[in-house]
């Protein structure tokens, strides 16, 4: 069985590296991480796992504010393409407002605040995974 791969997506190196160190000690090695520094990065890696691996990453977790295109964007054309996909938006700009618009627009899985709180945002993809 092919192991579920976890795309991160943040423009900001730190970040990426504490959330992904915070996903490995829960899921260990049982999960693939791929991480990319912007959304055009991660539509590459989307196209290549369904075209080399034939699947799609089993959860993507992306930053709002990016170089390029936002994660809001970016999260919505995926949901467009693939709405399978379940779709997580982590940043520490974005407005209760922007977060509801969001979630209206399409399925967003669930909001994490930053700074990354790991046991609190890891409890709650769990929750919102399990729902």
């Amino acid at each position: 069985m092919k192991k579920k791969t976890i795309l991160f997506v943040d423009d900001d190196p730190v970040s990426i590296k504490l959330i992904i160190n915070e996903f490995k000690k829960v899921f260990g090695s049982s999960v693939h991480y791929e991480k990319a520094h912007d959304a055009k990065e991660a539509e590459e890696i989307i196209l290549e796992y369904l075209s080399f691996k034939g699947q799609l990453p089993a959860l993507i977790v992306s930053d709002w504010m990016m170089p390029g295109k936002r994660g809001d964007h970016f999260l919505k054309d995926v949901s467009d393409v693939y709405p399978e996909i379940p779709l997580i938006l982590h940043s520490g700009l974005a407005t209760t407002e922007t977060v509801s618009r969001l979630q209206d627009e399409f399925d967003l899985l669930c909001f994490l605040p930053k700074p990354w709180d790991g046991k609190h945002n890891i409890d709650k993809i769990f929750q919102a995974l399990s729902n």
